[in-house]
């Protein structure tokens, strides 16, 4: 028996899915699962870096604040897991443009760059609402994500990338304490892009689901 939430990782069966777009939806079933399973690792890496700052920013050791060296192993974890997801949504993006062409058997080649645009463009995906969907993929937490990935293959990305992910903010002026409460603000806004990003996923899943079943449906 197939899970209730099974819409939100786009995982549905029906009898005129070509050969294709069972390949991709398979593929995009095993990344969504893989993507939550990464965000909970971001998460509970969140909490263990959350406490590390705590204490670094406590009124009483304020001067451990200036060496987070030692807690190195931590904030990298993080960063890897952080990355880690940021590639998966790339890849996320293409299978699932994939998959809806070779639903719709539109005809795009998987050689065929820009296919995410071009499938917007699309006057069958337009008439079925699914391009409300795929424009998902450039607003907010996802483009910005998207946009990190792209920046990921440049040393630019590097020459900015803090280990620590600390803030713009200088202790000797406003304090060890509340550069603490800024550095926390900020870990936690970065992973929160994460989750946005995660729950996104599972509605353009679960939308899909129904538009596309909708459409072999009355096919």
């Amino acid at each position: 028996m197939k899970r209730k939430d099974s819409p939100r990782y786009l995982d549905f069966s029906h009898r005129k899915l070509n050969k294709k777009s069972r390949m991709y939806r398979h593929e995009v079933v095993h990344l969504t699962r893989d993507m939550l399973s990464i965000v909970i690792k971001i998460n509970q890496k969140l909490a263990v870096c959350e406490n590390i700052i705590r204490i670094l920013g406590s009124r009483k050791q304020v001067f451990k604040i200036k060496n987070p060296v030692s807690n190195h192993e931590e904030f990298s974890e993080l960063h890897y897991h952080i990355e880690n997801f940021i590639y998966r949504v790339h890849s996320y993006r293409d299978k699932v443009c994939m998959f809806i062409n070779h639903v719709m058997r539109i005809g795009y080649s998987e050689s065929d760059e820009g296919l995410l645009n071009k499938l917007i463009a699309n006057d069958l995906v337009k008439q079925l609402h699914i391009d409300t969907e795929l424009k998902r993929f450039q607003v907010d937490e996802v483009a910005e994500l998207l946009n990190t990935r792209k920046s990921m293959s440049h040393r630019l990305y590097y020459d900015t990338y803090n280990l620590h992910f600390m803030p713009d903010i200088n202790p000797e002026d406003v304090g060890y304490y509340k550069t603490s409460l800024v550095w926390r603000t900020k870990i936690k806004k970065d992973v929160s892009k994460i989750d946005d990003c995660m729950e996104k996923m599972f509605d353009i899943n679960t939308n899909l689901s129904e538009k596309l079943l909708k459409f072999l449906n009355e096919k």
